[in-house]
């Protein structure tokens, strides 16, 4: 296996890598992470259903500051237990920090729990300026790390996308999360914004602050709400007229 990804990393061509399954351990891991740290070509980096921990996701952690092409990057669903990935996945936020090409940066399906992920987006966020992708479907962020991202939103000027499904989060820090100025809500770039499977979604409270920065946005052009029995797609309605929309039989 070594072999194959010395080459492919080798090469001037390589540009796009996935690795899924294909028997890759921490150990393989620890071979991969100096030749990405040569390679100068690769825009899109795939790392999903691997049997890694902690350990091997921070060998490539530690070389994600040199691949400076990289625009696209995923990370899972892992096959690991999610504890003992914990902390390879903060490790890997805090280093994009560095990677100041990156674009998309999508960590559905990986139910990290606890603080894990707050820390490493205080540190990444507002330094993502080229940021224009963001998936976090499936992620059970705590509430600080949401109050985190929350802060981070503000420092994202390019951000076009932001998806967040699944989430079970308090009221409050989700209502934070849409706490923007008008003048904050029309300075965004955000095009296309994604709540789905979200159970506080019709909070008054948070009803209101999404309403409002559906609103004052000049940008939002896609809205996506989804439940278990309605699912809805538009150029931007306002929000209460989503919530009312009649269940399907």
């Amino acid at each position: 296996m070594k072999e194959i990804f010395e080459a492919l990393l080798r090469s001037k061509y390589c540009v796009s890598l996935a690795i899924e399954g294909s028997g890759v351990d921490d150990s393989s891991c620890r071979e991969i992470a100096p030749l990405l740290q040569r390679n100068t070509t690769l825009t899109f980096l795939s790392i999903e259903k691997m049997d890694v921990s902690s350990e091997g996701l921070e060998c490539i952690a530690n070389a994600l500051p040199f691949c400076t092409a990289l625009k696209v990057l995923k990370i899972g669903p892992l096959k690991k237990a999610v504890g003992p990935c914990e902390r390879g996945i903060a490790r890997i936020i805090r280093n994009l920090d560095q990677a100041q090409s990156l674009q998309r940066l999508d960590l559905s399906d990986i139910p990290l729990y606890g603080d894990s992920m707050a820390d490493g987006f205080a540190r990444y966020l507002p330094r993502a300026r080229g940021l224009k992708s963001l998936f976090l479907s499936r992620v059970a962020l705590s509430d600080r790390a949401m109050s985190e991202l929350a802060k981070g939103l503000r420092f994202l000027p390019s951000l076009q996308v932001l998806s967040l499904t699944s989430y079970s989060n308090s009221v409050e820090s989700l209502t934070d999360l849409f706490t923007f100025s008008s003048y904050e809500t029309q300075k965004m770039m955000l095009t296309r914004l994604c709540l789905c499977e979200i159970p506080t979604l019709k909070s008054p409270s948070l009803m209101e602050k999404v309403s409002s920065f559906v609103s004052f946005s000049t940008a939002l052009a896609d809205l996506q709400i989804t439940n278990s029995k309605v699912t809805t797609e538009v150029s931007v309605l306002p929000f209460s007229s989503l919530l009312s929309l009649p269940h399907p039989p």
